[in-house]
């Protein structure tokens, strides 16, 4: 397959590079749409898990963000690296785009079933109730749902056009959200709740086929062992890395579902549920990078973009974090009153979003060349360290002790480490010239909600998100410069 792809590379003259405006252009609209879609999809599955907390109760709650969890990590067996690969062959090698979506759909069809073997296989292995182990494995069906998901997901992000996606998880989140107080009504307890997830996945992928119509042919015509073959190696390392960071991701869930109940499971869950579009926010920007990343041939475009992206992860991260931090108490009484004692995890957990969010966003850098493999190795470290801290933390702590040591975990392994071989492979070391001013910002938002305000309040979560901006302007964190070529992008 690559030989038939050098060949046709080799009788095709390179593209012109893109230039730095058309480059600016396309990351500034893709990650705010992105950004904006996520976050609003985010809203919708906070207005489910407070559904759930106050019709079905906390304990029902836990039950579903551990399956939740779960499915997670089988779902990355349905992609297992294929989309960045497809991403990045399609990219560099136009001509044969057609082509490599056959070899993805062919992929998809035989990881759908070892997806479900693997979901089942860990929900044995953790010996849950029996509840949660038959609804655990009937969710499984919703993973054959996901794998076109993942399908139409690599020729969205291939194209830039992943608002297809976004659109698509939009209508099925909101089909989800009338079938839960039914499951009340009827007492389905956890099955039922598991049915509304596979009907909502059903949804996603309903969505994500209307949208791409016409956009890409959905065959496995020509498709021969050999291709099979191809793709497996090509993705295999990614995805291993891939598996492990999700796993690492699961890892706080996973062992507070062994360690304490299933009451600090349903509180950490909910914090995260206030993170994770914060996560998804910062995330965009990761995925929104990488195809941008892969077009370039230059290394000072290259050192370019990724310090842009960095600025901007940490930028937007800290605004988010102060909001969190300074409203902590009142977004999760919108889950529940039962809820509120458990604020000090969502700041807790904002802060871990903003450290991560930095490797998350160049940490791919290695897949452009190829040095996975060292990847792997530290992500391997990483969980096995998180693990032990975990373990150790929340059988004293509880869920507070999971919260401090992801972050522990973060800030004294994973980001250093991260850098480190960044630096070594591409070159690209981070400029704090102006990030560090940051740092004043946060303390001063921070120090002067929690003197002037009531903790953990609305008007002081609003507070903060009026003052931080100011003080960034302030302290000239975004250069006069950077901020007038934004602004051309955002109205181009």
């Amino acid at each position: 397959m690559m030989e038939s792809l050098q060949k046709d590379v080799a009788a095709t003259p390179d593209p012109p590079p893109p230039s730095d405006k058309s480059l600016g252009r396309r990351f500034f609209k893709n990650t705010a749409a992105l950004a904006i879609g996520w976050n609003v999809n985010a809203v919708g599955r906070l207005v489910a898990a407070g559904l759930v907390v106050r019709t079905l109760g906390i304990n029902v709650f836990g039950e579903y963000a551990l399956l939740v969890v779960w499915l997670a990590i089988a779902e990355w067996i349905l992609d297992f690296g294929t989309t960045e690969v497809f991403v990045r062959e399609a990219n560099r090698h136009p001509e044969q785009r057609s082509h490599l979506a056959r070899i993805f759909l062919a992929l998809k069809i035989v990881q759908a079933p070892l997806a479900v073997l693997v979901l089942a296989a860990g929900l044995i292995a953790m010996r849950y109730s029996q509840p949660i182990l038959l609804a655990g494995i009937a969710s499984g069906l919703s993973l054959f749902f996901t794998a076109g998901v993942v399908f139409c997901r690599a020729n969205f992000k291939a194209a830039l056009t992943m608002e297809r996606e976004v659109v698509s998880e939009f209508v099925s989140v909101i089909a989800m959200l009338p079938l839960i107080p039914l499951v009340s009504h009827f007492a389905w307890g956890i099955m039922g709740l598991m049915g509304t997830y596979v009907f909502s996945r059903a949804v996603f992928f309903a969505g994500c086929l209307i949208l791409s119509r016409n956009r890409f042919a959905v065959s496995i015509r020509g498709i021969q062992s050999q291709d099979l073959r191809w793709g497996i190696h090509s993705s295999l390392a990614i995805g291993i890395i891939g598996f492990v960071v999700v796993v690492y991701n699961a890892v706080d869930l996973l062992v507070l579902s062994r360690t304490a109940g299933i009451a600090d499971v349903a509180v950490y869950s909910a914090a995260l549920r206030f993170t994770t579009p914060l996560t998804m926010a910062l995330n965009a920007i990761a995925v929104s990078v990488y195809p941008v990343l892969s077009l370039l041939k230059s290394p000072e475009q290259f050192h370019k973009i990724c310090q842009r992206a960095v600025e901007t992860t940490l930028l937007l991260g800290c605004l988010a974090m102060v909001g969190l931090w300074c409203g902590a108490e009142f977004f999760m009484s919108l889950l529940g009153r039962q809820l509120v004692h458990g604020s000090d995890a969502i700041r807790i957990l904002a802060v871990v979003c903003v450290i991560k969010a930095v490797p998350m966003v160049i940490g791919p850098a290695l897949f452009l060349v190829r040095a996975q493999k060292y990847a792997l190795g530290y992500m391997v470290m990483a969980v096995l360290v998180k693990v032990a801290v975990i373990t150790a933390a929340t059988l004293r702590f509880g869920y507070m002790g999971a919260a401090f040591g992801s972050l522990l975990v973060e800030a004294c392994f994973l980001t250093p480490v991260t850098l480190y071989y960044v630096s070594m492979f591409t070159g690209f070391r981070i400029q704090f010239s102006h990030i560090w001013r940051l740092v004043p910002a946060v303390a001063i938002v921070l120090f002067v909600t929690r003197t002037l305000l009531p903790q953990g309040n609305i008007l002081g979560a609003a507070v903060a998100a009026l003052l931080y901006p100011l003080l960034v302007l302030s302290f000239r964190v975004i250069p006069s410069s950077e901020l007038r070529t934004l602004l051309r992008a955002g109205r181009a």
